[in-house]
């Protein structure tokens, strides 16, 4: 009898430390069950119909759109958006893992940056929405990055607050996702550069890039703040040609750029009484280009075929016959 009842309280003991052990099990797999799945699931699984990506922020709102096979800026015109950061978004979305859990408590919102950009001004975040057509793929709102730079605290819609990887490199400014520079254009490619300003030519050139420029009386003409420029022409904002014939601008000068290979731009600028400057881009050649240089128009030419630019004042100055010495 004795025996039997040492059996009966050992099965009592075992289904009891069983019970024991299943809830720990639960309670340490329940918040871990996430843990090293993808954070972007949906956006991962329905990539390829991934066709808008909206992302708040407290200075602006940044939508990405998927239009006639290309991203582009809503924002600003329509645009086109920058390849590089486009494409570190992308794969974050597509690598982006849970980390960690943390407490989602009034003050992990807080510490954590994760309050809403749309509510709050201190403390906020910035919201990712992802949509495939009218769906929202996945929401969230990134936070406070770690030191290392490698993760991110994010709060999820059910108001979860996790330890997420990938770096999301998200500038907070709409221009800085417009596909920048709008024109590069080393020194060593000019040959001549001339200004047509209220009927006046100034023309500075070279015969080889081992020279230095020269105006036409063969006085050497230091030119390197403005190449310095060419190099990475930055724009501030963009419209196409039917918003930009609504606003009232004067023509004000023409810059004519030559390269070694035949291939001519043509910078138009207009101002308007604001004093805002903006920038008109055509592409040319000379009477014998180079053979890539008609190669280079067809691939380029839909960066600048209706499209006005916005400079910054300084940009503005720089490009101008008085920025030669």
């Amino acid at each position: 009898m004795s025996k039997n009842l040492y059996y009966a309280l050992g099965l009592a003991v075992f289904a009891f430390l069983l019970m024991i052990l299943s809830m720990m099990f639960t309670n340490f797999k329940f918040p871990k069950q996430s843990q090293g799945t993808l954070v972007f699931a949906e956006t991962y699984k329905h990539g390829t119909e991934l066709d808008k990506i909206i992302i708040r922020n407290s200075k602006e709102t940044i939508t990405l759109e998927l239009r006639d096979n290309l991203w582009r800026v809503k924002e600003k015109g329509g645009y086109y958006a920058g390849t590089y950061l486009l494409n570190t978004l992308l794969n974050d979305f597509n690598t982006s893992v849970f980390f960690s859990k943390r407490k989602s408590t009034s003050q992990a919102i807080k510490d954590f940056h994760l309050n809403s950009p749309e509510k709050d001004k201190l403390n906020t975040g910035t919201q990712i929405e992802i949509y495939s057509g009218k769906d929202q793929l996945n929401s969230i709102i990134l936070g406070k990055q770690t030191e290392n730079g490698l993760y991110h605290f994010a709060k999820l819609k059910n108001q979860e607050i996790w330890l997420i990887s990938g770096r999301f490199e998200m500038p907070q400014q709409a221009y800085s996702w417009m596909l920048q520079p709008i024109l590069e254009l080393p020194e060593s490619l000019i040959e001549t550069i001339r200004f047509y300003t209220d009927g006046k030519i100034a023309t500075i050139g070279r015969k080889d890039a081992s020279q230095k420029f020269t105006d036409t009386q063969g006085y050497t003409i230091r030119a390197q703040a403005l190449t310095n420029v060419l190099e990475r022409l930055i724009a501030e904002d963009v419209a196409d040609k039917n918003t930009f014939s609504q606003k009232t601008f004067l023509l004000s000068r023409r810059m004519e750029i030559i390269t070694f290979q035949g291939l001519v731009f043509y910078l138009d600028f207009y101002n308007n009484e604001h004093n805002e400057e903006w920038l008109h881009i055509t592409l040319s050649t000379t009477p014998l280009p180079m053979s890539i240089v008609n190669d280079y128009i067809k691939d380029n030419k839909f960066l600048y075929e209706g499209w006005y630019f916005r400079l910054s004042p300084e940009t503005s100055k720089i490009l101008s016959p008085s920025s030669l010495i």
